[in-house]
């Protein structure tokens, strides 16, 4: 069985792309298991305002892009 994963957000109407792989994201959890399962390939530019904005407004997740922003602007 499973580990259960809790579902948050909105399901996006405009998916976030993941460069070179194309991979398009619609949810928070399937950005989440992209994250866990290719760990390996991220970098520092792999979180960039264009993925913070994508989960403001697609995915209704004010409070998380506010936290990532912070981030983004300490370096």
């Amino acid at each position: 069985m499973g580990r259960v994963r809790a579902c948050i957000g909105k399901y996006a109407t405009t998916p976030y792309v993941i460069r070179p792989e194309n991979i398009r994201i619609y949810s928070y959890e399937e950005l989440c298991f992209y994250l866990c399962t290719n760990a390996f390939l991220l970098d520092t530019e792999f979180m960039d305002a264009e993925l913070v904005d994508w989960l403001d407004k697609q995915l209704q997740l004010p409070e998380l892009a506010s936290e990532l922003r912070a981030i983004l602007r300490s370096g």
